[in-house]
């Protein structure tokens, strides 16, 4: 099996500060601390959870956010 790169871009200024559910990780963007909130990821193949998968945090401009994870074996990040 092949193995996938997730990139995921969040958009901070567009979104409200908790962009997921309770219980996720913390991100926030080194550039604007203020635009703080959670996110709650689950990352599927044909609708079946991927663990192991790795995630990349990019701000909307396509900036590394220095922020990564692999997702557990339920696929949540």
């Amino acid at each position: 099996m092949k193995q996938r790169i997730l990139r995921l871009v969040i958009l901070f200024l567009l979104f409200t500060p908790v962009l997921a559910s309770a219980g996720s990780r913390t991100v926030s963007s080194p550039d604007r601390l203020e635009d703080q909130g959670t996110l709650d990821l689950q990352v599927a193949w044909n609708g079946i959870p991927v663990a192991g998968a790795p995630v990349y945090l990019y701000s909307e401009t396509g900036i590394y956010l220095d922020r990564f994870a692999k997702t557990d074996a339920r696929g949540h990040v």
